[in-house]
């Protein structure tokens, strides 16, 4: 059976089922969510994984630098560069 008439079995299948049976889906299906909540999203140079959490993170670092002056203006680019 492929996944697509696996898909409609099931769905056809949760039409049919009682309030208790369609709790335990729910709560299965809402905890594989959580597992998968932090995927990973790539590999840093080293082939470590990425994850959103720790990319979310990273993210949010670079851009507390830039607001807090950390980063640098155009001009600052353009002159460092003449030097490269």
């Amino acid at each position: 059976m492929s996944n697509t008439q696996k898909i409609k079995f099931i769905t056809n299948r949760l039409k049919k089922v009682d309030s208790n049976f369609l709790e335990i889906v729910h709560a299965m299906f809402q905890k594989e969510a959580e597992l998968n909540e932090d995927e990973i999203i790539g590999y840093d140079v080293e082939g470590n994984p990425l994850t959103t959490k720790v990319a979310e993170n990273l993210f949010e670092k670079g851009v507390q630098e830039v607001k807090n002056s950390g980063g640098y203006t155009i001009e600052e680019l353009k002159k460092a560069a003449k030097s490269w």
